[in-house]
């Protein structure tokens, strides 16, 4: 579908420049054609320079009664909803409120004693090291209503207490985060958080059809439903829950028109806002100075020399893709009620087509690695990768690198080693490990080292109980006989084991486990990571 649309769109734009004529006439024929399935629907819209270059709309908001997807259709922007979070803390330090250097503690007395300060600005571009508490709660089985307010987050951090690593020091995506961000609002303004957006975002900006909402029962959605494809059935099913929102994380309801408002405001704000829109655009850095492209809801990327920023959002059965080149004043929006729509692969597709060519490629050789690098690796999101050679060449390989599982390495002629897509690759000869800026959705600076196989009967020796305070036990047994490991917890339902690489143990739940040393297991994703005990 979506190459369909790309191939009749490949021919209305040049390659020269972003800027072109109203294209909505040569794209009409590829939706009359896509209009004979009932579908559920989505909304792709081109901006550029404030004006709605192309906008076109296909399927349903509502299959059943066959009401049409269009660019007043209201729906869940999910994580996309952080911007505005991010911008409501801009707004109170702008008016000397609060500083983003503030401990959190200040404004949340509540959290729990943590080992090093945690700062605002921590939160902002998720290297606070706090868990994010509802991956915890879907680990345990345990993700119930109450957990998503700001009451029950606090109360689930009283038991999820520890730290993924110390603030600044690494990049872990959390919600927690922002839901805190939104807790600290209404802390601040004195009243909701909800209302505090609506006051300085949404009313001024003549957003009406915009709002932050904490649930919404499903018989209120009106014409809109999110739909899922049952492939047993061969039909789509719409989404018939309680719709509960982690408040400034995800809880923003709005439509294409009242959005595009909204990037209007972050293209031509006016005079008493542009030091915040500025801010907004800018990554952060960790401590140790290394880059890391994401802060104020925004992730940030370089694609042909192009300033990227970006988000993505999937929550209920809805997804939404904000993609923007700031120095162009171009934007892509893209919305959908439909869980199988994949909004980031078209805005992708979609930017490939209207920015044209870098004009010069960075010069660049195969890289030079030495041989002791040639072996496998983990990394603390749990994410594994192996460097190869093939002939001439070396290649990072991995099942869970975003959004390739192969990556060449080349050399500047400077001496400068990155992947082929030009993010940086830093290799540490001591310890045979590196740091690479590529291979995931968020691009930032992650340290590899290596996963070595466990030497011969040693393996023996990592059968045992281990024990985490946050979750509680951890049961590992290894059959000598099958050369097995089999897994049992407390929390949640035991977890069957899909693959092992090495000292790495995949599951068939939203975890992974690392055997660190003997006496220590590694438990976590991308966004937590736990730490267990051995305690016999």
């Amino acid at each position: 579908m979506t190459k369909l649309i790309l191939l009749i769109t490949a021919t209305l734009f040049t390659q020269s420049s972003l800027y072109s004529q109203s294209h909505d006439h040569l794209i009409d024929s590829v939706f009359k054609v896509q209009n004979r399935a009932v579908t559920p629907g989505y909304s792709i819209s081109l901006i550029q320079n404030n004006e709605i270059n192309a906008q076109k709309h296909h399927g349903y908001a509502n299959v059943k009664e066959k009401v049409k997807f269009d660019s007043n259709t209201k729906l869940a922007i999910a994580s996309c909803s952080k911007q505005f979070t991010a911008y409501c803390i801009l707004l109170l330090e702008q008016d000397g409120k609060i500083k983003l250097t503030d401990n959190i503690k200040k404004y949340i007395p509540e959290l729990p004693e943590y080992s090093s300060p945690i700062q605002i600005k921590h939160l902002l571009s998720h290297t606070s090291g706090i868990r994010d508490h509802i991956v915890m709660l879907e680990w345990s089985n345990n993700q119930k209503e109450k957990y998503y307010s700001f009451e029950g987050t606090l109360k689930s951090l009283e038991k999820y207490n520890g730290l993924s690593f110390e603030p600044g020091e690494r990049f872990a995506y959390s919600n927690t985060g922002y839901v805190l961000l939104a807790l600290i609002v209404e802390k601040v303004f004195g009243t909701s958080f909800e209302e505090f957006a609506k006051q300085h975002i949404f009313v001024p900006l003549g957003m009406s059809n915009t709002e932050f909402s904490f649930r919404r029962k499903f018989e209120e959605y009106g014409s809109v439903n999110p739909y899922a494809y049952n492939t047993e059935k061969k039909e789509y099913k719409e989404f018939k829950h309680l719709e509960v929102n982690a408040l400034g994380a995800t809880g923003v309801y709005t439509t294409i028109s009242d959005y595009i408002l909204w990037d209007k405001h972050l293209s031509s704000p006016p005079k008493n806002r542009e030091d915040i829109i500025k801010r907004m655009f800018i990554p952060d850095t960790l401590n140790n100075g290394k880059t890391v492209n994401y802060n104020f809801g925004f992730k940030h990327r370089i694609y042909k020399g192009y300033k990227i920023i970006e988000h993505a959002g999937g929550w209920a059965n809805y997804n939404f893709q904000y993609t923007r080149i700031p120095e162009d004043k171009t934007s892509i929006i893209i919305a959908s009620n439909n869980e199988n729509h994949y909004p980031i692969g078209m805005a992708n597709d979609l930017l490939e087509v209207i920015t044209p060519s870098p004009s010069a490629s960075i010069e660049s050789e195969s890289a030079h690695l030495p041989e002791v690098f040639l072996m496998s690796y983990f990394c603390s999101d749990f994410t594994s990768a192996r460097i190869k050679q093939e002939k001439n060449e070396y290649f990072v390989y991995g099942k869970d690198l975003y959004p390739s599982d192969k990556y060449s390495l080349i050399q500047t002629k400077k001496g400068t080693l990155m992947d082929a897509t030009e993010n940086g690759f830093e290799i540490n000869k001591e310890d045979t490990s590196f740091c690479w800026y590529g291979g995931s959705y968020f691009h930032t600076p992650r340290k590899f080292i290596p996963n070595l196989p466990i030497e011969g009967k040693k393996i023996q020796n990592y059968t045992g109980v281990f024990y985490s305070e946050e979750l509680g036990k951890l049961k590992i047994k290894y059959r000598r006989k099958s050369g097995k490991f089999k897994i049992k917890t407390s929390f949640g339902k035991n977890p069957k084991i899909s693959s092992i690489d090495n000292r790495l143990i995949k599951t068939n739940k939203q975890y992974s486990l690392f055997l660190a040393k003997e006496n220590q297991v590694l438990l976590g994703n991308s966004r937590v990571l736990v730490s267990f005990n051995k305690i016999r």
